[in-house]
């Protein structure tokens, strides 16, 4: 009966061991370093602005913010799209960084023939959350730069001014800021 009793008490403390050294064994699995694919940081993207547009000659088109306290825009605060002029409308988005919330924004447009640039419809999202603009309501919410003119039947932004440093372009207007404060931000 002795022999058993060792038996059974040498087959218990073993079992113990190995249950010990499995737990080690996960532990140092799970406190591996991580791999390299495992670290990437997804970058977050931040507003995204979109407008359906039309222009009839190649243009680039700066989207110009400032953030708050900063009243002038910077010459580094701006994302420059490139697009190719063409008859039909087409999409050009803008997104800011994340961590960007704008307290003002301005659309500048650089084209060598000086056509006009016509908007269409405005879009902006955040996180899930977005606004909408329409074309009846492109007045409402974008006011041209003082070289710039406006013709409303069109929607369309032209420069008035044919010898200026200035580009042209339009200005967000504060209603349209607090219109994205209220419903996206």
């Amino acid at each position: 009966m002795k022999s058993v009793f060792y038996v059974l008490i040498f087959v218990i403390t073993f079992s113990c061991k190995n249950e010990q050294s499995n737990t080690k064994n996960k532990e140092v699995r799970v406190n591996e370093p991580k791999t390299e694919s495992s670290n990437k940081n997804v970058a977050k993207l931040g507003l995204e602005v979109k407008f359906n547009l039309s222009t009839k000659t190649d243009t680039d088109i700066f989207l110009r913010f400032t953030e708050e306290g900063n009243m002038d825009y910077s010459p580094k605060d701006f994302i420059k799209k490139s697009i190719k002029g063409v008859n039909d409308s087409k999409e050009v988005t803008f997104n800011l960084p994340h961590d960007v919330f704008p307290s003002g924004m301005r659309l500048n447009f650089d084209s060598k023939e000086n056509k006009e640039v016509i908007i269409n419809d405005a879009y902006f999202e955040f996180e899930g959350r977005s606004y909408s603009v329409s074309k009846e309501n492109i007045w409402s919410f974008f006011v041209p730069t003082k070289i710039t003119s406006y013709n409303k039947d069109t929607n369309g932004f032209y420069l008035n001014k044919a010898e200026s440093k200035t580009l042209p372009g339009f200005i967000f207007r504060e209603a349209l800021l607090d219109k994205l404060e209220e419903k996206i931000y």
